[in-house]
């Protein structure tokens, strides 16, 4: 098992970009999502990942939302499910992104991924990501 930290979250509404060229439409990585692709191939590899796994893998997904300020006040007000009620990017948006980062860094491609779970998590400061990949 293979598990990290991802600073930072990205929305797949951020991650691609859209074009025209020739008369022809053109999809390709923005250039916050290319930042945030090395950001996963480092944390990948000080966590022990060497090359990318070449066989079915089955993925993790914690997502935490950026810590608010006032964290005390949200705990006081809203009890054990307060951190239910921090902003944060929707679950599916996470996923997806996450995926298609760690293609060719932890596996060769994402088609390898057998099964995904994801869920929302306590919030962290700037938010961010635990990953298990089995």
């Amino acid at each position: 098992m293979i598990e990290f930290v991802v600073p930072g979250t990205m929305s797949a509404n951020r991650y691609w970009r859209h074009t025209v060229v020739r008369g022809r439409a053109a999809l390709y990585l923005s250039a916050e999502a290319k930042a945030y692709k090395r950001t996963v191939a480092r944390v990948a590899r000080a966590a022990g990942v060497e090359a990318p796994i070449a066989d079915w893998v089955t993925v993790d997904i914690v997502l935490h939302p950026a810590e608010p300020q006032d964290v005390a006040a949200r705990m006081r007000k809203y009890g054990p499910a307060w951190h239910l009620r921090c902003r944060s990017i929707d679950v599916d948006n996470a996923v997806k992104v996450t995926l298609d980062a760690m293609q060719s860094i932890v596996y060769v491609d994402d088609g390898q991924v057998a099964a995904v779970s994801v869920r929302r998590g306590y919030p962290m400061p700037g938010g961010g990501l635990t990953v298990k990949v089995d």
